[in-house]
């Protein structure tokens, strides 16, 4: 029978020794784990012949936030560091991406000059004279789906001059 512990109110470790002396296998699900303390479970579990029904499974795992989710579905590599130059580039003159959680919005910056458009007022916003993240004069500001509407030319333009 599954057993929860939150251990701010309950013991874990006696529990644990408890159920282990009386068991042939475990199943672990932890958010994180630390080696110091497999060594108070270590002489129970060591006991097990292994293999189906006589073994210890432990899952580990910890919570995303939302945008990590978000950068590592939009990245280019499956591997985290692995991108080669060409790649790098390429991604660098289509568009600079920031997600802005706290303002519930996505702040893009193009490779576009501000001069060869008709800015809307506030959107999308010439950067030149400002200091800004990114490549690109051009700011868009993505706060819904009208503004992302009104992005996408822009975003195809960039795509094909750069």
């Amino acid at each position: 029978m599954p057993r929860i512990f939150d251990n701010i109110d309950q013991s874990l470790l006696p529990a644990r020794r408890e159920t282990l002396q009386v068991t042939d296998r475990a199943d672990f699900c932890v958010g994180y784990f630390n080696l110091r303390g497999w060594k108070a479970l270590d002489s129970h579990i060591e006991r097990w012949s292994g293999g189906e029904g006589n073994c210890c499974r432990l899952l580990v795992g910890m919570h995303r936030a939302p945008e990590e989710e978000l950068c590592v579905a939009l990245r280019v590599t499956k591997a985290e560091g692995e991108i080669d130059n060409q790649t790098a580039l390429w991604l660098k003159n289509i568009a600079t991406v920031q997600l802005e959680r706290q303002k519930n919005s996505l702040l893009m910056w193009l490779p576009l000059n501000p001069t060869e458009m008709t800015l809307e007022e506030g959107f999308p916003r010439d950067v030149r004279d400002v200091g800004h993240h990114g490549t690109g004069d051009l700011e868009l500001t993505i706060r819904n789906l009208d503004d992302l509407e009104k992005a996408k030319s822009l975003i195809q333009k960039s795509f094909e001059e750069n």
